[in-house]
């Protein structure tokens, strides 16, 4: 299972990229560049929203150990790790949904093949069943068939005598 939305991959791959030229990102770097819409107003929910969003963003760099992501209470930020410059080189985040939707699409398929396999076994049961009644009948039609020549070869040999 996959961490993030499909609309997920530009900004996380923007941080990415950015993380790279700045070495850190602060929650106010989301904000300018439009990442992290800043919400204005009295409302909890809004504030909320805000900081629930950053702090998906950050769950999903920490979980996939793509970037440092430190949050406490003084400090919050996102910063380059080792991993950080391959993994925009391997294609970022684009292409790990990209495999994460090919993975769910394989997975359909082999499901979908599971079950025509199961109904194919079905069916060669039943078609067994029935080449096995089928096989019994002409096995006795047949020797039905042997018996009546035996009999009429021996009424035209006692006709010819």
């Amino acid at each position: 299972m996959i961490d993030f939305r499909e609309e997920d991959i530009e900004p996380l791959d923007w941080i990415v990229n950015e993380v790279i030229i700045r070495y850190s990102l602060k929650p106010k770097d989301l904000v300018e560049a439009g990442i992290i819409k800043e919400q204005q107003g009295l409302e909890i929910d809004v504030t909320y929203n805000s900081i629930t969003e950053f702090n998906r963003y950050l769950y999903v760099l920490n979980k996939y150990k793509v970037c440092d992501c430190i949050s406490n209470m003084s400090v919050v930020n996102i910063r380059v790790n080792e991993y950080t410059p391959q993994f925009k080189k391997l294609g970022g985040f684009k292409k790990l949904y990209a495999d994460y939707k090919k993975q769910e699409e394989r997975k359909d398929l082999e499901f979908e093949l599971a079950e025509s396999n199961i109904r194919a076994n079905k069916l060669n049961k039943k078609i067994a069943k029935r080449n096995k009644r089928e096989t019994i009948i002409n096995i006795v039609l047949g020797l039905i068939n042997i018996g009546i020549l035996i009999w009429q070869s021996l009424l035209i040999l006692q006709s010819s005598k």
